[in-house]
C-alpha cells in the first residue's frame, strides 16, 4: 500500500486522482488518507489541481475537488478559503448528488458561501443534500441559518434531524424561544442521538424542560455520553445517585466524574 506521506506533491495528486476514480463511494480510507495529506501540506499546487478537477467531466473528480478544497491548509487557517468559494458555489448546481453534498460540506468547513443559496437546498429530495445543508449552516449565527436548522431539525431523516439539532443546541451561541422550542420538540425523538443532542442544547441553556428527559435517559441500561453531559450541565442533585452508580461500574470514566462534581456543587 502506498504511503501518501512519502510522495512528493505532484505524485500525491496523481495518486489521489487514481484512488478517487477507483472509489465510486468516495468513502474509501486510502482515498481519504491521501486527501488528508494534501490538507496537511496546504500547498498552492493542490489548490490549483483541485480547481481544475472541479470542472472535470467525471463527477468522481469533481467530488474529489470539493473534498480537497474543504480543509486545504487547515493548520494555517485555510488560506485558500475565499479563493475556493467560486468553485464550490458552482458545484451546488452539479447534477451529481455526491458533488453537491461534498461542496456543501466544504463550505461548512471553510465558512464560505451564500447562506441564501445554501438554504435553497434545505428542501432537496435527497437526504444527503439536506444533511450537508445542516452541516454547512451549523456554525452560522444569522437568522436565516437558524430558521433553516429549525426546519431541518424536524426532517424525516434521523441523520438530518441529528445534525440540525446538534447545530442548534451545541454549535449555536444564540438563545431564543424558537431555538429552545425546536430543541424541546426533539426530546422524545425516536433517534437517541437526536434526542440527546436536544437535551444537551436545552441543558446548556438551563431550560428545565430537559430535566425529565435526562432523568429518563439515565434510567437506561446503557447510558450514552450525551446524556451524562446533559446531566452535568443541569447541575441537579437528583442525578447524583444514578451518576455515582454508573461510576461504580466505570471507575475511570472522567465524564461521569465531571458530571457528578457539577451535580454535587449545586448543593453547596
Amino acid at each position: 500500500m502506498t504511503d501518501p506521506t512519502k510522495l512528493n506533491t505532484p505524485a500525491l495528486l496523481a495518486h489521489s486522482r487514481q484512488l478517487a476514480l477507483a472509489d465510486p463511494t468516495g468513502d474509501d480510507d486510502t482515498r481519504w488518507n491521501a486527501v488528508r495529506e494534501l490538507h496537511q501540506r496546504g500547498e498552492a499546487a493542490a489548490f490549483d489541481q483541485a480547481s481544475a478537477w472541479s470542472t472535470d467531466a467525471d463527477p468522481l473528480l469533481r467530488a474529489l475537488a470539493a473534498d480537497v478544497l474543504s480543509q486545504l491548509g487547515w493548520d494555517e487557517e485555510h488560506p485558500f478559503a475565499q479563493r475556493s468559494e467560486p468553485a464550490l458555489t458552482a458545484m451546488l448546481d452539479d447534477s451529481a448528488i455526491p458533488v453537491v453534498s461534498a461542496a456543501l460540506m466544504a463550505m461548512g468547513h471553510l465558512g464560505v458561501g451564500s447562506v441564501t443559496r445554501v438554504c435553497t437546498l434545505a428542501d432537496h429530495s435527497e437526504a444527503d443534500i439536506r444533511y450537508a445543508v445542516a452541516y454547512c449552516l451549523g456554525n452560522r449565527e444569522d437568522t436565516q441559518s437558524r430558521a433553516t436548522l429549525i426546519e431541518l431539525s424536524n426532517d424525516e431523516d434521523h441523520e438530518v434531524r441529528d445534525w440540525a439539532t446538534f447545530g442548534l443546541g451545541t454549535l449555536c451561541d444564540n438563545d431564543t424561544p424558537a431555538i429552545r422550542d425546536a430543541l424541546a420538540a426533539r426530546l422524545k425523538d425516536d433517534d437517541e442521538d437526536t434526542r440527546c443532542e436536544a437535551m444537551v442544547g436545552l441543558a446548556s441553556r438551563n431550560d428545565p424542560r430537559a430535566t425529565a428527559a435526562v432523568r429518563k435517559e439515565l434510567e437506561n441500561e446503557c447510558v450514552g455520553r450525551l446524556a451524562i453531559e446533559a446531566a452535568g450541565l443541569l447541575r441537579d442533585p437528583q442525578f447524583t445517585p444514578r451518576l455515582e452508580s454508573l461510576l461504580a461500574s466505570n471507575p475511570d470514566d472522567t465524564d461521569l466524574v465531571e458530571a457528578i462534581l457539577k451535580s454535587q456543587a449545586s448543593q453547596d
